[in-house]
């Protein structure tokens, strides 16, 4: 994997992440907003490791 398609594998975690907030927000799913809240957190981990290399 090059360092291009792991940022942008990054921002698709991220943009999953938000969108889970705002299913689980809007549904008054509770864990699924928990479940984006962990995927944005992945991605952050996963750009700054990108970013360190």
């Amino acid at each position: 994997m090059t360092k291009l398609h792991r940022l942008l594998d990054d921002r698709a975690l991220i943009v999953l992440g938000v969108v889970c907030i705002g299913l689980g927000a809007e549904l008054e799913i509770y864990g699924l907003a928990g479940l984006g809240v962990v995927f944005i957190m992945f991605g952050m981990v996963n750009r700054s490791k990108a970013r360190n290399r």
